[in-house]
């Protein structure tokens, strides 16, 4: 059976290879295909002279290992440089604190939970709304929901956080996840702001503190809080640090998908008939490159990405 770390080594070797011969500054390993406009334009964003070489990671057949895994191979084997690097989710390692989840060793992550999360800033959600469908959301807040949102989770996830540190199984993550992905699905109410949908999670998120209280009468819940504070969680962007894959692919886009159905009379009744039969077969989008297109880069975890990517390439 051949040695897996010299398949890792090798493979190292070639990408670093290949991004020579194209000419690109260096060649960088993501997790998935779907990742790429999202790397691509923060590092046009950040290095806007330079080209790079994306590598997405591929499924094959009978490999279960996820695309970070794969990633984080090459790092544990020393195959990173300032010419082959990783870029990653953070899932929950930033907030952990895993050791080598850093520039200096020529990793770079989401400092979100992943790439979803950031998609879900107010401002990439509307004018990544406005790109796709030509006209602007006037009927939803996301700003207003998304804190709201955050309060309402943040107290659980503490505890939530604090359990898979202790490793005490208290609170898993899809127990945590069930507490705001609400099955079945719930059609936010988008007149009211989506209030029908927070109070369900709120009343669900407050039977659960209760519970949690007795089985953690000694924990300071404050100091807690201070410890992932400093790393960037807080109540009011919570949003940023819980699994991204449910929170955009079932909150925000259904949301987004009800904002479409409610605002397209409207906007399709001063349009000339050419243009409303284009309109007739078109359905609200929420692939990755008009948020990839959309994105803000004025918040620390964004600003984080970008002070890497320049001390890897800047300052050396």
């Amino acid at each position: 059976m051949p040695d897996k770390s010299e398949y890792y080594k090798t493979w190292a070797v070639y990408y670093r290879n290949r991004a020579r011969i194209k000419k690109c500054r260096a060649a960088v390993h993501i997790e998935d295909k779907n990742d790429q406009p999202f790397w691509t334009h923060v590092f046009q964003q950040y290095m806007p002279h330079e080209s790079f070489d994306f590598i997405p990671y591929t499924r094959i057949a009978q490999n279960k290992e996820t695309g970070s895994n794969v990633c984080l191979k090459y790092r544990d084997l020393g195959c990173l440089s300032q010419e082959f690097l990783i870029a990653i989710d953070s899932d929950e390692r930033y907030l952990f604190k895993e050791k080598k989840m850093d520039a200096v060793h020529y990793v770079l992550q989401t400092y979100t939970y992943s790439i979803e999360n950031h998609y879900c800033n107010p401002l990439t959600v509307n004018r990544a709304f406005l790109l796709r469908n030509r006209f602007e959301n006037t009927s939803f807040d996301f700003e207003r929901f998304l804190r709201t949102f955050s309060r309402t989770i943040y107290p659980s996830f503490i505890y939530y956080l604090y359990s898979e540190k202790c490793r005490d199984g208290i609170v898993g993550k899809k127990e945590f996840i069930k507490l705001w992905d609400l099955a079945p699905p719930m059609i936010i109410d988008i007149d009211a702001g989506g209030i029908n949908y927070l109070k369900a999670v709120k009343e669900l998120t407050d039977e659960k503190i209760e519970a949690l209280k007795c089985k953690y009468p000694a924990v300071s819940v404050s100091d807690m809080e201070d410890e992932f504070k400093t790393l960037g969680l807080m109540p009011d962007n919570t949003c940023l640090y819980v699994r991204g894959h449910n929170l955009f692919d079932k909150l925000i886009t259904s949301i987004m998908k009800t904002i479409y159905g409610k605002q397209i009379k409207e906007y399709m009744k001063d349009l000339p008939d050419e243009e409303k039969s284009k309109y007739s077969s078109h359905r609200p989008n929420t692939t990755h490159e008009y948020f990839s297109q959309s994105l803000q880069y004025d918040y620390p975890e964004m600003e984080k990405i970008g002070e890497d990517i320049k001390s890897i390439f800047l300052t050396n």
